[in-house]
């Protein structure tokens, strides 16, 4: 825990005094990279989860008794093949994790810092540990809200398929295309 407060502080140090820094994206990798080490080498955190994809983890290849979607048991499958134990998988998903949700802050906030600030304070960042599978599916549709904003469908649509390949409860997010894109009138909204 003291090692969390201490990252928050960090983020808040760099919030105050470097929050209109031209360096501001570049000081904020040290935070995060430090992040993704916290988050990367646990053990035993992460409550009953952590155990319960420590063992899947170690069955034998294309073996699934919790009915996971299938690219979580290919990405699983190719981390073994290429010799990683559980550990390191871990490690390897928090830097891609805690990296996709840097560029995103760094691409769509006007502060990015403060925007670190709050998802370590909501503690957010404590998906890292526990729902991998949905947290996966979750940066997969922070990364294609940009498609909806474009007016591009089909890639979103590809997006929220390639979520839903890591986590079933990603079908909900394809309506949220169509209503955001649809423009509400006084009439419209009265449905609702």
């Amino acid at each position: 825990m003291i090692f969390v407060l201490g990252i928050f502080g960090v983020f808040l140090f760099y919030t105050i005094f470097f929050t209109e820094d031209p360096y501001e994206k570049f000081l904020l990798i040290m935070p995060v990279f430090l992040l993704s080490i916290y988050t990367g080498t646990r053990i035993n955190v992460g409550g009953y989860d952590y155990h319960v994809y420590k063992y899947f983890y170690e069955l034998p290849y294309f073996q699934n008794p919790y009915g996971y979607e299938y690219f979580f048991i290919l990405l699983r499958d190719f981390s073994k093949f290429l010799g990683l134990n559980y550990n390191f998988f871990l490690l390897f998903l928090s830097f891609i994790f805690n990296f996709i949700i840097y560029k995103l802050f760094i691409s769509y906030s006007r502060y990015p810092t403060l925007s670190f600030l709050i998802y370590l304070s909501t503690f957010y960042y404590w998906h890292n540990f526990t729902i991998i599978r949905n947290f996966i599916a979750i940066i997969i549709f922070w990364i294609s809200l940009k498609y909806i904003f474009e007016k591009k469908l089909f890639t979103y649509i590809l997006l929220v398929t390639l979520a839903c390949f890591f986590h079933k409860t990603a079908i909900i997010l394809y309506p949220l295309y169509f209503l955001l894109n649809y423009r509400f009138t006084k009439k419209s909204l009265s449905f609702l």
